[in-house]
């Protein structure tokens, strides 16, 4: 699907699905006239709102939480925010800083971007960014 319709209507359509699964609220806000990217940055993205919305659900306590897709001249960045308990100081429990966000880096390193974390006891924002190269 992400192949055929990008990465709007691919969020929308897990965002859809990931609410009916998880009952949590969920609002998707990506423009109408997104575009497209490199079949890369798209995977990248994707990816990376899955496992943060899977980290919301099953850390955070949160019963909603939002997707958001801006795009400039020289970057897009991808925010995923759950209104949840946020993470502890020390990161919260291993498995919280394992393999879920060791990935999202990763994806985000390959491809010139960077992973943020922005966690407060109100919530935690899940942020990438990756600079556009050549992108239309």
């Amino acid at each position: 699907l992400l192949e055929e319709v990008g990465l709007a209507a691919a969020l929308k359509w897990f965002a859809d699905g990931f609410a009916g699964r998880s009952n949590m609220t969920l609002h998707v806000d990506v423009a109408h006239d997104f575009g497209r990217l490199s079949e890369d940055a798209e995977t990248a993205l994707f990816r990376v709102a899955q496992e943060a919305l899977v980290n919301a659900q099953l850390h955070s306590g949160s019963k909603e939480a939002s997707i958001r897709v801006v795009r400039d001249h020289d970057q897009v960045t991808l925010e995923v925010t759950d209104y949840g308990q946020g993470m502890r100081e020390d990161g919260g429990s291993a498995h919280q800083v394992g393999v879920g966000l060791q990935s999202m880096k990763e994806r985000m390193r390959q491809l010139g971007g960077r992973l943020e974390l922005l966690s407060t006891p109100t919530g935690t924002m899940v942020r990438a960014i990756l600079p556009l190269r050549g992108e239309s």
